[in-house]
């Protein structure tokens, strides 16, 4: 089979869409979401997760950047979980190395929501 002018056997085809597919489950949407005790995000259908206890965050800002592309993405002191968009939430934890990007439409409100939980902590 030729596709642009190259040629291309079905087995081939058939990997590279199945790999499409499997990325596209991983990766299609980012879910955060913030009780008293957590931050959990989840990536597509959940696979790819994490959870940090709302004590152990040290700090937590409204980040703007260049997305150069979607998923995981790691840069100099910083790990990043985004699908879209270029805002994140960033996370300092404690125990951890390096800063922590969650992108997400409106970072602004969730730092709100997480130092008005610390603070009401602190009481």
């Amino acid at each position: 089979m030729t596709i642009l002018g190259f040629t291309v056997d079905q087995n081939s085809l058939i990997f590279s869409a199945l790999v499409c597919i499997i990325v596209l489950l991983l990766t299609y949407r980012l879910t955060i979401t913030i009780d008293n005790n957590w931050i959990k995000f989840s990536m597509g259908i959940g696979l790819i997760n994490g959870k940090f206890a709302i004590k152990d965050i040290l700090d937590c800002a409204a980040v703007e950047y260049i997305p150069l592309g979607w998923g995981i993405r790691f840069r100099p002191g910083k790990i990043i979980y985004n699908v879209a968009g270029s805002k994140a939430l960033e996370l300092t934890v404690k125990g951890k190395s390096l800063k922590i990007w969650i992108g997400t439409d409106d970072p602004e409100t969730l730092v709100r929501i997480i130092r008005e939980i610390k603070r009401k902590q602190m009481l």
